[in-house]
């Protein structure tokens, strides 16, 4: 099996987190590439094809959100609950 680049294992994280959340829904590349902080979903679609190739995830064909991870990812947890990435911008953020 490949070795994954720190974006590509960010984005593994990332849709583990999300699968586990939402009990078993995968996320869009909307999804990925706003939690991962991308500048547009093509940029998901990329990571998500090279996760395809090593062999960590799989698509199904014809439906909507349908990631399947092919092994278990460690996923960082908080007070028991999944911890998935979501950037803060500095514009959300009050001064405080």
């Amino acid at each position: 099996m490949i070795g994954l680049t720190a974006r590509q294992a960010d984005c593994l994280r990332f849709v583990a987190g999300y699968i586990e959340k939402t009990r078993g829904v995968g996320p869009t590349y909307s999804e990925i590439a706003r939690g991962l902080g991308l500048s547009n979903k093509g940029r998901a679609c990329i990571l998500i094809q090279a996760l395809i190739e090593r062999g960590r995830i799989r698509r199904l064909n014809g439906r909507h959100r349908a990631i399947e991870l092919i092994a278990p990812v460690p996923v960082p947890r908080l007070n028991g609950e999944p911890l998935i990435f979501i950037p803060v911008h500095e514009a959300d953020v009050a001064d405080v």
